[in-house]
């Protein structure tokens, strides 16, 4: 009896124990179920916060650098500054730059010229006593230390140079010409009437050339004149400023082939250009021989020619031969680059505007990248001939 009394007494003190270690069990369960899930929400949206953040930001760096490029519709690597005048890669925008257009001699007697072989475009017209003398156009003009030798100033090399809002160099002029540079306001150095301290006479081509064929012009006085006598030296909003199109494939429409050129201004003179399929340029020949620059005796070389016919007509009574060209309005012309040839139409709504070179469709021409060389022909004794 007593056995089984404490037996009863054991089984009564236990008894509690159970539910109570069942309880605490359970929930201990519950709760670790809970704080795991509690840290499972919360880590994830620690995450969350984490990388939505990263993510909108790399989104909005790419969407960035996206728009840029956009922009400009141009891979980065290609984005750059180029000259005006060529299309060429330049080191520094000088688009807002004025250009400097300086006369320079092309009777036979002067050649070589110097500086020429450097020029960003030359212009090339009758001057009088059916020779022909040359504008040579430079972006940078600091970069040619000498050029010359300088000659005298015609009207409508200054319609040309004003077009292109050109500062103009020459070494003095026609009556005619005078007059329109006071009346227009012409930024001009004038070597013959002008204060002469940007220019130097050569001491061999005034013993060999003759006096008058001596006169060059020193660049690096450039600056330092232009800021004494208040010469603009940038472009203003005002300005109509000379722009093409360029290209490194221009395609032109209707092509022919055009590798030997010659452009004849006159019974007296006549330029020739041979194509250099190597080099995928044009050779400017004159007077039998190449035209040369006597700086460092290369050849000149050009990538487009244009030619454009034009009334031009001797002055009445002009001893000298001299004489007029009606530059403002419209014409016909020849394009060739890049070994072919298309004809275009030309326009020039006065003489302070630029140039406009057309095709037949009235679609701007597209220049190959490049030196450009414009020959001025009369529209009657002129010719433009492909052999």
């Amino acid at each position: 009896m007593s056995q089984g009394v404490h037996t009863r007494r054991r089984r009564r003190r236990r008894s509690p124990i159970f539910p109570i270690l069942f309880i605490i069990i359970v929930v201990a369960a519950v709760v670790a179920c809970v704080a795991a899930l509690g840290n499972n929400e919360t880590s994830n949206q620690i995450l969350d916060e984490e990388q939505i953040p990263n993510e909108a930001v790399d989104s909005n760096q790419e969407n960035t650098e996206l728009d840029q490029n956009n922009d400009n519709d141009t891979p980065p690597e290609t984005i750059g500054f180029q000259n005006p005048l060529t299309g060429l890669p330049v080191e520094e925008d000088v688009s807002q730059n004025r250009p400097f257009a300086v006369m320079i001699n092309n009777i036979r007697v002067a050649t070589p010229q110097s500086g020429i072989s450097n020029a960003d475009m030359i212009y090339e017209t009758l001057a009088e006593g059916g020779l022909t003398r040359l504008m040579a156009v430079y972006q940078d003009i600091s970069k040619v230390p000498v050029i010359g030798s300088v000659r005298s100033a015609r009207p409508y090399y200054l319609d040309i140079a004003q077009g292109i809002d050109a500062i103009f160099v020459h070494a003095g002029g026609s009556d005619d010409a005078y007059i329109q540079i006071r009346e227009r306001n012409i930024d001009n150095i004038d070597g013959v009437h002008g204060s002469g301290e940007t220019f130097f006479r050569d001491s061999w081509r005034k013993e060999n050339m003759g006096y008058e064929h001596s006169l060059m012009l020193d660049t690096s006085l450039l600056d330092g004149y232009c800021e004494e006598h208040d010469i603009r030296t940038v472009h203003t909003n005002d300005s109509e400023i000379f722009s093409m199109d360029f290209s490194d494939t221009p395609v032109l429409p209707n092509p022919q082939k055009a590798e030997n050129i010659t452009v004849v201004f006159s019974g007296a003179k006549s330029t020739e250009f041979v194509y250099n399929s190597a080099e995928n340029t044009y050779t400017v020949r004159q007077y039998g021989s190449d035209m040369t620059d006597s700086a460092d005796s290369s050849s000149v070389e050009i990538r487009n020619l244009i030619v454009l016919e034009a009334p031009i007509s001797q002055i009445p009574g002009d001893s000298e031969g001299r004489v007029s060209e009606d530059l403002v309005g419209t014409g016909d012309g020849y394009f060739v680059c890049d070994g072919q040839v298309t004809e275009i139409s030309w326009s020039k709504d006065s003489y302070a505007s630029p140039f406009k070179y057309t095709y037949g469709d009235g679609t701007p021409i597209e220049l190959g990248r490049g030196v450009t060389y414009v020959c001025i022909i009369p529209t009657s004794g002129g010719s433009f001939e492909i052999s």
